[in-house]
């Protein structure tokens, strides 16, 4: 018998009758097959023979190879959210046209990828406003090509949710729908199934799961999972089997807000660590064991609280936090769960280095990490120790307790313009905002007769980037303090003719060694006091409003 090779990722699988829709496979690729025709839409089904790529061209030579013995395939089929619409998936600078779905180019706007409508009859199309204009819906068949499409205006409001949606008729013969509008990004555009409008839920892909065991009577048959990794919209996730005392990551970001969860299965447990950072400053982590969850921050071990689990068979750790910080680390394995939250004053403050898992004497057949954050929110905030959230000292703490929590904050004290640029790169990997603010240079100081040119390249790179996607660039002015000058940057920024958000002149921070106005700057002369964080928010209101919207 012939070798199967499997993988994380789901292998090919058809009925007999659509094995010609495949093609013909490449040399060692192989097909299970059902050839009572069984397999449903999610690739469940009795597969009783299997083809493989033998390097022949013809559909011909290939050979069939019946599968004598049970192949039990367990298939959790990946999915997606209600919203069914990925604005990371989009082709930016296009609109279609309603009478062939075919594209053009249009500065502004955005085409959806092709959704799959697949056995639905009605879909729900809402958006945060009504639109009366530039919104179009086009449908297609399996092999997409166009079968109709409208412009369409929405002006029917939801009682329930407050969203303005269109209930649309799906064509018998299209599997595939696409959109294009000016508006996605603005007015959190969704596309959900059926003919009841949801509240708004961005865009979630739920990976699936896959195994296949063979009886022993199939060898020398081999099965092997091999690592995969996806970064896409809002979700990274990386599964593999884990040795003991090995360690898996995902990649680095300072993001505020976001849920890290690990899931492994084992024989026998001894313990993990997760979270962000295995060392260092500004890092932080969890420990669990057979018995307690311990908190380490900085590298040293803190606080403890026991769980209470007898933890058997598999276990899964969510570490939830908040965008104030407040935190939230769930535990679950097999017959029983255990949740506990922290607050303030006991804040997550892990924001450096990467994402990680570590098994402690333990080897996991399966793990999976897997990071989420909301890149879906319109305005993203890069900076240092200024954009910390959880004090109120910082400027952010006010944007989120006077109710503007539409902000997705990465920074971390004594960040400077060179290692956000790298959180800026990895951010993209996971959507596009409508506003990116660049408030990096206080460590990035001016010299006593020049710009920081480290800083005035990095800051050029981003708004590169921004002006590539279609993004709006708003840089901060940097306040001057008695030890570090920013006048040249600041001076650059105001002659750039981009948005900016003038925190220098704010505070009276404007000329090299100024140590601003009266009860602004703190003892430590760097930092705003609670009086100057406050101020520091209003202007930051004032010079970009849209800080107030969703």
């Amino acid at each position: 018998m012939g070798q199967i090779i499997g993988s994380a990722a789901k292998p090919k699988r058809c009925n007999l009758n659509r094995l010609s829709q495949f093609g013909i496979p490449a040399a060692g690729e192989h097909i299970l097959v059902s050839s009572d025709n069984s397999m449903n839409a999610a690739g469940q089904g009795n597969f009783d023979c299997y083809i493989v790529g033998n390097g022949k061209t013809a559909a011909s030579e290939l050979e069939i190879f019946p599968i004598n013995e049970t192949l039990n395939i367990q298939v959790t089929p990946a999915s997606i959210g209600t919203n069914k619409f990925d604005i990371s998936a989009c082709t930016d600078d296009v609109r279609l046209i309603a009478g062939s779905g075919a594209e053009y180019g249009a500065t502004g706007h955005k085409a959806s990828d092709y959704m799959n409508v697949e056995g639905q009859t009605k879909v729900t199309v809402s958006f945060s406003v009504s639109i009366s204009s530039g919104f179009v819906c086009c449908w297609y068949d399996e092999t997409k090509t166009y079968v109709s499409g409208a412009s369409q205006t929405i002006s029917t409001k939801d009682s329930t949710t407050g969203r303005y949606y269109l209930v649309l008729d799906v064509p018998a013969t299209a599997k595939y729908m696409r959109c294009s509008s000016q508006l996605f990004s603005s007015r959190l555009f969704m596309m959900e199934y059926g003919q009841t409008p949801s509240a708004y839920e961005a865009y979630h892909y739920i990976p699936g799961t896959n195994e296949i065991s063979l009886k022993e009577s199939l060898m020398p048959v081999e099965y092997d999972i091999v690592k995969s990794a996806s970064v896409g919209g809002a979700l990274s996730r990386i599964s593999q089997a884990l040795a003991s005392n090995g360690s898996i990551e995902l990649e680095q970001n300072s993001v505020k807000q976001f849920v890290l969860q690990f899931y492994g299965k084992f024989s026998s447990f001894s313990g993990i660590l997760i979270g962000r950072g295995a060392s260092g400053t500004h890092t932080e982590y969890i420990k669990v064991d057979g018995t307690n969850i311990v908190i380490y921050t900085n590298g040293a071990q803190g606080g403890s609280v026991a769980h209470g689990l007898t933890i058997s068979e598999y276990i899964s750790v969510q570490l939830i936090v908040k965008p104030n910080c407040d935190y939230t680390i769930k535990i679950d394995t097999l017959g029983g769960t255990y949740s506990r939250n922290f607050v303030a004053p006991s804040v997550w403050t892990g924001d450096a280095g990467k994402m990680f898992c570590t098994s402690i004497d333990t080897a996991f057949s399966l793990a999976i990490l897997s990071f989420w954050s909301a890149y879906e929110k319109s305005k993203w905030l890069f900076g240092d120790s200024y954009v910390s959230n959880y004090s109120k000292n910082r400027w952010p703490y006010y944007l989120q307790n006077w109710g503007y929590d539409f902000t997705l904050i990465d920074g971390i004290p004594g960040e400077n313009s060179t290692t956000g640029l790298v959180n800026w790169t990895s951010a993209l990997g996971h959507g596009k905002p409508r506003f990116a603010i660049w408030a990096l240079g206080m460590n990035d100081p001016d010299t006593s007769s020049a710009i920081n040119g480290t800083w005035k390249s990095n800051t050029e790179s981003f708004i590169a980037d921004c002006e590539k996607y279609g993004i709006v660039p708003v840089l901060c002015t940097i306040p001057c303090v008695p030890s570090y000058r920013h006048d040249f940057k600041n001076a650059w920024i105001k002659a750039s003719g981009y948005r900016y958000i003038d925190f220098a002149e704010a505070v009276g921070g404007e000329t090299a060694g100024s140590s601003w106005y009266t009860g602004l700057l703190s003892s430590d002369n760097v930092h705003p006091t609670e009086d100057g964080a406050r101020l520091l928010c209003i202007r930051a209101l004032q010079d970009l409003p849209e800080l107030m919207q969703p």
